[in-house]
């Protein structure tokens, strides 16, 4: 075991080398690899409700019935999240990242196949956990294999393509296979199955590619295996991914092989994210995303309900949100820019204020113009605030308990997805939709107090343990 001083030594050797090491395409297709499986992610999480209609009237559910169907997604994928963010700093990221593939296949297979509603709740709970896990290790892989300048790049197009794309992939796959399709491909009553297991092919397109994307090195330096970092990053300095690829190992790190790196116990623990130095951060982290996940969901999820209510048919109120939702994709694609060229802080504190500014004179007009100009603004504002966030949650913690930070961090989103639209719906149907306003209100607040504690990240090397770091003790400054 090493001691504090040599480990600091090792990460410090580990981030000179990152930084000497130009950005390649092997670099690039991991960065694919992610986002593939982040965009089929996004497209599982929304497909449940799209065929909604369709196994409303042909099994004869009830509205709740059929909302539990995607609320059992966004908790499955909590637990997902949680479990595989422990997991993956006592394992290794490559090990969950298969796993995961794996069990939203599965899931995908068992719900295209369900003979009856238990079954397809069943299924859904399956891909809810190998999807929650998929989330947050895909931007801590990242973070872990590119250097600083550009790790808010890599994870802003990341939140571009799972976020901004895979809503839009979603919706038309859906509008596709329900609607045209439908007819060649049996009917509705056989066309949903194929909505819902039309992903596990290039899901396993993905497991099968996937086995090429290396341990990240810095998980690696922390077991000792110094030869191993060595050998990786020569390979992507070089272009190369396959270890079979005749690179020549360049000595990046010079250590002893075998020696583990000492940050702390051998065992990871959930206590460990409110020691000092992290229990901020961790609050932080709980907070925003829990803010951003919860008003996202509520917000997207009844922005039609919004537009019928000032007055417009079912019909030209999901034209109008289909047009808000195209801003959104508009602001994914802004937040490659802001997270990669934007301090984090700068972003959510603007972003926040917009967001209260949006609330606030949504609940005050009745112009149906004037709504679809403020939820456009209201769903752009949220993706661009997305982009940032995703670069965030890994740069919070150190690589002892990055993927379990991360991982709790989005567990919390997770949960607010799913308990966020009920709330909003028991609101409506005891106080109408203005309410809605009023708890969108309360989780920006929330948004816009967090982003005022939490450190300045960008462009900063990710730290390696507590000692890395001081507790920040002024909330208003850099």
């Amino acid at each position: 075991m090493s001691s504090p001083a040599q480990s600091t030594h090792r990460f410090a050797q580990l981030d000179a080398a990152l930084e000497r090491t130009p950005t390649t395409s092997a670099h690039y297709r991991v960065f694919l690899m992610v986002a593939a499986g982040s965009l089929f992610n996004v497209i599982e999480q929304y497909n449940a409700g799209y065929a909604s209609p369709v196994l409303r009237d042909l099994w004869g559910l009830s509205a709740t019935a059929v909302s539990a169907l995607s609320t059992a997604t966004f908790l499955a994928m909590a637990a997902g999240s949680l479990a595989t963010g422990y997991l993956a700093d006592r394992f290794g990221r490559k090990y969950l990242f298969m796993v995961n593939v794996g069990l939203y296949t599965a899931g995908s297979i068992l719900a295209a196949l369900a003979p009856n509603y238990l079954t397809l709740l069943i299924a859904r709970v399956i891909i809810g956990v190998g999807l929650g896990g998929e989330i947050g290790l895909g931007y801590t892989v990242l973070a872990e294999i590119v250097k600083a300048k550009v790790r808010g790049a890599f994870a802003s197009c990341l939140a571009l393509i799972s976020s901004g794309v895979g809503v839009f992939a979603a919706s038309g796959l859906a509008a596709l296979i329900l609607g045209p399709l439908s007819t060649p491909l049996g009917g509705e009553s056989i066309a949903w199955r194929w909505l819902f297991g039309i992903m596990v092919i290039p899901a396993f397109l993905i497991l099968f590619f996937r086995r090429y994307i290396p341990e990240t090195p810095r998980y690696l330096l922390r077991q000792g295996q110094v030869e191993e970092v060595n050998a990786i990053l020569s390979r992507f300095a070089a272009g190369k991914l396959s270890d079979g690829a005749g690179v020549e190992t360049k000595t990046w790190i010079t250590a002893p092989e075998g020696t583990r790196v000492s940050v702390g116990q051998e065992k990871v623990s959930f206590s460990e994210l409110f020691v000092a130095g992290l229990r901020r951060r961790t609050f932080v982290a709980w907070a925003l995303t829990l803010a951003q996940f919860g008003g996202f969901a509520t917000f997207a999820i009844f922005t039609p309900a919004l537009f019928e209510a000032r007055g417009l048919s079912v019909s030209s109120s999901l034209l109008f949100a289909t047009v808000a939702n195209f801003a959104g994709l508009i602001g994914a694609a802004v937040g490659v820019l802001t997270a990669q060229y934007m301090r984090r802080r700068t972003v959510y504190l603007i972003g926040g204020a917009v967001l209260a500014f949006t609330i606030v004179a949504l609940a005050t007009t009745s112009s149906a113009v004037l709504t679809l100009t403020l939820a456009a603004l209201m769903q752009f504002v949220f993706q661009t605030v997305n982009s940032t966030n995703w670069c965030y949650l890994p740069e919070l913690f150190p690589t002892r308990v990055r993927a379990v930070g991360a991982g709790t961090a989005t567990t919390v989103g997770m949960l607010a997805s799913g308990f966020g639209p009920l709330v909003a719906g028991a609101l409506i149907d005891g106080y109408g939709i203005g309410a809605v306003f009023l708890f969108l209100g309360v989780l920006v607040s929330v948004f816009c107090i967090a982003s005022r504690f939490g450190p300045e990240t960008k462009g900063i090397d990710l730290i390696e343990g507590t000692t890395d770091m001081e507790e920040e003790r002024d909330p208003i400054g850099a």
